[in-house]
C-alpha cells in the first residue's frame, strides 16, 4: 500500500466536468446498481466558470488491490474486502487496522457498539431493508480485530441489540441477542407477528388471543398489552411508524372466506387512528423535507421533517434520495436524468448523465462521469443546494462508499483510493 498524505488533487483549468462528456465505459457494479433500483421502485449543466476556491479533493492513500469491493463501517472505519479476506482500515490515513477471514459470495456490514458485523450471504437471501446475514455472521471487535463469535443465523441489528426470527412463518420466535457474545438477552413466546420497532426502541408482538405486547426491545419487559377487537388471525404484520403502529392480515370470524384486516393504533393510547399517512421509510431528501415510502401500497411522498405531514407526493419515475432532493435514474443506462427541486418540485437537470456513486438503501451522496479519452474521471457531490462540482482525478472510479467528509473507492485499474472531502 502506498498512502499519499495531503496529496492535492490537482484540478487545473479542466476542473469541471464538460457540458458533453465522452460516452462512459460499463461499470461493473452496474449489476448491483441495478438491484438497487429495483428497490428504488418501490418507494416508487453548465459547467462553472470559476475555479474552486480550494482543493475540494485530497488523496489520503492509494494501493493496488485487485478484485476489492469497499464497504463503509461506522464513522471512522472503513472494510476492504479481496483475496478471501476482509480488512478493515483507518478513514483518517489508510492504514490497516485488522484483517479477518472472507466467506460466501456477498456480504453486508453493520455497526453494533464497539463490534463489527460482517455477513456472508447468498444472493437470494437479500432484502430491503438488509438482513445482516443468514449463513454466516462474523463478529469482529472494531479495534482490535478480535473475532467475539462466529455464527449462522438471519439478523437484524436494532437499538444496540440483534434481533433472528425462528420459528413458523406463521407463529415466529424471536430472540434478542448481545451483540459483543451473542448471548441471549432474552426470548419472545410465539405469536402471528413479531417486529422490532427502531421509533421506540421496542419489540411489538401480536397473540392468537389478539393481545398485541410491547416489549422492551433491549431488557424484554413488558410496556403495556391491550387486547384489540377484530385483529388479523392469518398472515399477520405489524407495522410500526413514527407515530403509529398498524396491523394488516387476514381473518376468518368463521365466514366462508378470509376478510382482509387493516387496522392502526395512536402510539401513546393504542387508540384506533385513521391509516394515511404512515410511513414505513423515512430519508433526508433537503429543504427540512424526508422521502418517505407509505406503510401499506401507495405512492411516495416528499414529507415535512418535523410533523410527517405529506408535501407532495412524488412522481411514479425510477428514482434515488439525496441532500438534494430525489434524483430521477435512467434504468437502461443507470445515470441521472434530473433532481427534483424539494421546494418546488421542479425538475433540475444539473445531475443530468451523472451516475450514482456510495448508493445506501436507495440513498445517493455522490455521482460521477466518465472521461474516456483521458481514463480520469468527474466527481461531484449532491448537496441540499444541488450538484457540487469536486474535481477531475486520475483513474476510471468503480465503485465507492461514503463516511462523513471521506469517501473511499475503487477503480477500473484494481486500486483503492480514499480521497478526503473539503466542506462547501
Amino acid at each position: 500500500m502506498t498512502a499519499a498524505p495531503g496529496a492535492v488533487i490537482d484540478l487545473g483549468a479542466d476542473w469541471a466536468a464538460p457540458a458533453d462528456p465522452a460516452p462512459a465505459e460499463p461499470r461493473r457494479w452496474g449489476t448491483r446498481l441495478a438491484v438497487g433500483l429495483a428497490l428504488a421502485a418501490l418507494l416508487g449543466t453548465a459547467a462553472a466558470d470559476t475555479l474552486p476556491p480550494g482543493p475540494r479533493l485530497v488523496e489520503l492513500a492509494r494501493w493496488h488491490e485487485p478484485g476489492a469491493v469497499v464497504a463503509a463501517a461506522g464513522p471512522d472505519t472503513f472494510l476492504v474486502a479481496a483475496s478471501g479476506e476482509i480488512s478493515a482500515y483507518d478513514a483518517t490515513d489508510g492504514h490497516r487496522l485488522w484483517r479477518a477471514p472472507g466467506g460466501a459470495f456477498d456480504w453486508t456490514a453493520a455497526v453494533a457498539g464497539d463490534v463489527q458485523l460482517i455477513a456472508f450471504t447468498l444472493p437470494e437471501t437479500v432484502t430491503d431493508p438488509p438482513l445482516i446475514g443468514y449463513d454466516d455472521v462474523l463478529a469482529v471487535d472494531r479495534r482490535s480485530g478480535v473475532v467475539r463469535w462466529r455464527n449462522t443465523a438471519a439478523l437484524e441489528p436494532v437499538g444496540g441489540v440483534l434481533v433472528s426470527r425462528t420459528g413458523d412463518l406463521g407463529l415466529p420466535e424471536v430472540t434478542v441477542h448481545d451483540p459483543v457474545t451473542f448471548a441471549v438477552r432474552w426470548r419472545a413466546p410465539a405469536a402471528l407477528a413479531a417486529e422490532a420497532d427502531p421509533w421506540a426502541g421496542a419489540l411489538w408482538r401480536l397473540t392468537v388471543h389478539g393481545d398485541l405486547v410491547e416489549h422492551d426491545l433491549v431488557s424484554g419487559a413488558v410496556r403495556r398489552s391491550v387486547r384489540l377487537p377484530g385483529t388479523p388471525d392469518e398472515g399477520a404484520a405489524i407495522l410500526p411508524t413514527r407515530h403509529a403502529v398498524g396491523l394488516t392480515g387476514q381473518r376468518w370470524d368463521g365466514r366462508a372466506g378470509p376478510v382482509a384486516v387493516r387496522s392502526w393504533y395512536d402510539r401513546q393510547r393504542l387508540a384506533p387512528v385513521a391509516g394515511e399517512n404512515r410511513w414505513a421509510r423515512e430519508t433526508d431528501c433537503g429543504g427540512g423535507l424526508l422521502c418517505a415510502l407509505p406503510a401499506e401500497e401507495g405512492a411516495a411522498f416528499l414529507i415535512d421533517a418535523a410533523t410527517g405531514e405529506p408535501v407532495r407526493a412524488l412522481p411514479g419515475d425510477m428514482f434515488l434520495t439525496s441532500p438534494g432532493g430525489p434524483v430521477v435514474v435512467d434504468r437502461a443506462n443507470a445515470v441521472l436524468t434530473a433532481r427534483l427541486d424539494p421546494a418546488t418540485g421542479a425538475r433540475v437537470a444539473d445531475v443530468a448523465g451523472w451516475e450514482p456513486l456510495a448508493t445506501r438503501n436507495v440513498h445517493v451522496r455522490f455521482a460521477a462521469r466518465t472521461d474516456s479519452p483521458t481514463r480520469s474521471t468527474y466527481l461531484a457531490e449532491l448537496t441540499p443546494d444541488g450538484l457540487r462540482r469536486l474535481g477531475r482525478v486520475p483513474g476510471v472510479v468503480l465503485r465507492c462508499d461514503v463516511l462523513p467528509g471521506l469517501l473511499a473507492c475503487t477503480t477500473v485499474g484494481d486500486d483503492v483510493v480514499l480521497w478526503r472531502v473539503a466542506e462547501a
